[in-house]
């Protein structure tokens, strides 16, 4: 038996692409029909057809095509009915998705891609029936097509949805939910099949051009040289995200000062310059919850300790509490306990669940301490303030932990003496904590870094704040050299960021590409930030007196689940509102939609918990705070404390009312 030649191999192969039969193969290369088959379930395993020319086996909705077709006279037996199937199956899709862009002004200059690409270039489903009564359906990429078609197809889906939901010019059943690859943990499962020729060139999956035979590439593939720029206008995801507001937390004559995502991402709590802490679920799961502490509450942060989930909550009078979302649970309540009375104002915290610390900023210094409250201990180490410059205090302006799988980082930012990187490390035996420096941002003359975020990349790090002096910076460190110095970069393009009152928060989202800030005139805008460019507008108020003060984010990379909550000062009074983007269902609920807001309840007193300090839980409130410039905003308590709430337009006392 002849073995088969390079020559033959090839045009089989190139024949095999084309979706030709074996039978079709021999007669044009000569050689037999289960060399042919062979070689296509070597090349093809994932495959089912190309057995000595028999179809691939049906599923029920592919019987209901083959029945039209050949009832329709498209198809003259069940072998043509197999070729042609997934093109049938995919076509109202590929008719979707070029409605969609005829009908948009800002995706009109897609549709010749679109053409272009046809049936063949779009995904196709697999039904898979997880109930008697349901069925999803699973994606299955063209492994030829490039991974950044994808995402640039899921949002023409998006718009298509869209407008499905306002217009009855779209005939026939909904389009169903589809689950991609990702969202299955297979980021990388691909199907075989025809492909497109002659798209441009980062329209093909590199690695698939990379394995085709050039014989391949040059006869049938084809691709040109044109780089096609899969972009979508910014005015795209600004028509994606526009929705109305469901429901609205108002805090009258109050400020949001904080706000914080429990771990789980289920639970969310507010803190008010008037003392006011607000606990509320996404869910039914847990009851709210509402207490009035003694001073402006200036910080929030939710960790975990041996027995459960705890939020921390420091106020301006140096006053830690904390409490525990198992006993909220389980007997509908939650017990606010004083966990630490420090020296100064508490102005930022930060949780190391892997080091288990809660890191506490007490004016100018980190104080760490251990999160099992079995037993009260000490502090497990101390970091000093930096020395003191042109004879202003260092006040801390935030602090973020990193944890991977083998090392701890604590982040610290202050108002006026830049921001450092700290490796921290425990032994859990003596209670004791090393805190040894990893890199530093530079203080730099005039500039006042109040709000802040880091991101921590495989190389270097990024750091994203808010100078009140210019706008939004960017630093970064050196990825080739040791990572000691952060350098800064650029200064971010951002829209309506100036507000003479107050600070106004900055973070990355979970992917790193994307910053989230707020703004005055009530916005809070997502935006690329190595350009500038505006993705979304979430709460897109844009009143002159309304400003978001605060900000908190939330992500679950597995499920793709993302939330955002926007604390907002309007007028004299503030509210909470919390959004989602889910990757799973985003074209029925983008980000833009408001997910949750929190229903009223009786405040509260804290209760000290057994074992604690003697003493109140709270002192005395300190005075009110009056109507201030955004620098004296930083020096009303011990210099400059206030940096991170920047809370110059509050009062002290509020009464809460729901408005739906």
């Amino acid at each position: 038996m002849r073995p088969i030649t390079s020559t033959q191999k090839d045009n089989i192969l190139s024949l095999l692409q084309t979706s030709a039969s074996s039978r079709e193969i021999s007669a044009k290369t000569g050689v037999s029909k289960s060399k042919i088959a062979s070689l296509a379930k070597e090349m093809y395993p994932d495959k089912e057809n190309h057995q000595a020319g028999r179809p691939r086996k049906l599923s029920t909705t592919d019987e209901r095509a083959a029945i039209q077709q050949i009832n329709t006279g498209k198809a003259e037996n069940a072998t043509e009915v197999a070729r042609n199937i997934n093109p049938l199956l995919d076509q109202p899709m590929f008719q979707r998705r070029l409605l969609t862009v005829l009908r948009s002004e800002q995706l009109r200059r897609h549709k010749e891609l679109i053409e272009r690409l046809g049936t063949d270039g779009m995904s196709s489903d697999e039904e898979v029936q997880i109930s008697p009564y349901q069925r999803v359906y699973h994606v299955c990429y063209p492994c030829w097509r490039a991974p950044v078609l994808a995402a640039f197809m899921h949002t023409i889906d998006r718009m298509a949805l869209l407008y499905r939901f306002d217009s009855r010019n779209f005939h026939g059943s909904p389009p169903h939910e589809r689950i991609r690859p990702q969202d299955l943990g297979d980021p990388d499962i691909y199907v075989d099949g025809k492909f497109v020729p002659q798209l441009p060139r980062n329209a093909y999956n590199q690695n698939w051009l990379r394995t085709q035979p050039q014989r391949l590439l040059q006869q049938y593939v084809r691709p040109t040289e044109e780089q096609y720029e899969f972009v979508h206008d910014p005015q795209t995801w600004n028509h994606l995200t526009s929705s109305t507001l469901h429901s609205k937390l108002t805090l009258r004559d109050a400020v949001v000062s904080s706000v914080a995502f429990s771990t789980g991402g289920d639970l969310v709590a507010a803190g008010t310059k008037s003392g006011e802490l607000r606990i509320f679920a996404l869910g039914t799961k847990y009851p709210p919850a509402s207490y009035q502490l003694a001073s402006s509450i200036t910080a929030l942060i939710w960790g975990k300790d041996a027995s459960s989930e705890m939020l921390f909550v420091g106020e301006i009078n140096g006053h830690i509490h904390r409490a525990s979302k198992h006993f909220m649970q389980q007997h509908h309540d939650f017990q606010l306990t004083t966990f630490r009375d420090m020296k100064g104002p508490i102005t930022a915290l930060a949780v190391s669940n892997y080091a288990c610390l809660l890191f506490a900023g007490d004016g100018g210094r980190v104080v760490a301490y251990a999160l099992d409250t079995r037993v009260r201990r000490g502090p497990a180490t101390t970091l000093p303030p930096p020395s003191e410059k042109e004879d202003s205090e260092p006040v801390i302006s935030g602090m973020k932990v990193k944890e991977g799988p083998e090392e701890v980082v604590i982040v610290v930012g202050y108002l006026e003496h830049g921001i450092s990187a700290y490796y921290a490390h425990r032994d859990n035996t003596v209670n004791v904590a090393n805190l040894r420096l990893y890199w530093t941002l530079g203080p730099r003359r005039g500039h006042f870094l109040a709000s802040w975020d880091v991101y921590q990349r495989q190389q270097y790090w990024v750091v994203a704040a808010h100078n009140l002096c210019d706008g939004i910076e960017l630093y970064a460190t050196n990825p080739v050299s040791k990572p000691d110095i952060a350098q800064y970069g650029q200064l971010v393009s951002a829209t309506g960021l100036q507000h003479k009152n107050g600070v106004l928060p900055v973070g990355f989202l979970a992917d790193g590409q994307w910053l989230v800030y707020g703004s005055a005139r009530g916005n809070t805008f997502i935006i690329d930030h190595n350009t500038g460019r505006k993705v979304e507008i979430l709460n897109d108020h844009n009143d002159p007196d309304c400003s978001v003060f605060s900000l908190a984010t939330w992500a679950d990379d597995d499920k793709g689940v993302e939330r955002i909550a926007a604390g907002t000062r309007d007028g004299r009074d503030g509210s909470i509102t919390v959004y989602e983007y889910n990757e799973t269902i985003a074209p029925e609920t983008p980000r833009g939609i408001p997910l949750s807001t929190s229903p009223n309840r009786d405040t509260k007193s804290p209760t000290l918990e057994e074992g604690g300090a003697p003493g109140p839980p709270s002192s005395a409130p300190k005075s009110r705070l009056q109507n201030e410039s955004w620098k004296s905003c930083f020096i009303n308590v011990l210099g400059l404390v206030v940096a991170l709430t920047a809370l110059a337009l509050g009062y002290y006392g509020s009464r809460t009312d729901v408005q739906s």
